[in-house]
């Protein structure tokens, strides 16, 4: 887990709030698996080699591919068929 280059998945909070809507139950930050959630940016428009500058130290993160949706999501929501296996 040390090192450069580890995986973080990042998911947007207004994509939270829509499948609040959609479920019709609160979803907190980290629901869906993810490392960080942002607020303001479109994740879902971000382009593979894009670079994002986060927090007053500058911490570098590089979009290097799209997530699948797996398991994870079935045991956080515990809504069975909620993905396709």
């Amino acid at each position: 887990h040390g090192g450069d280059d580890q995986a973080l998945y990042a998911y947007g909070r207004e994509d939270l709030d829509r499948w609040e809507g959609e479920l019709g139950r609160e979803l907190n930050n980290g629901m869906f698996g993810e490392n960080l959630t942002t607020s303001g940016v479109d994740v879902t428009a971000c382009l593979i080699g894009e670079r994002w500058s986060v927090g007053s130290d500058g911490l570098l993160l590089e979009v290097t591919s799209p997530r699948t949706p797996c398991q994870t999501f079935v045991k956080w929501l515990e809504i069975p068929g909620w993905i396709k296996t």
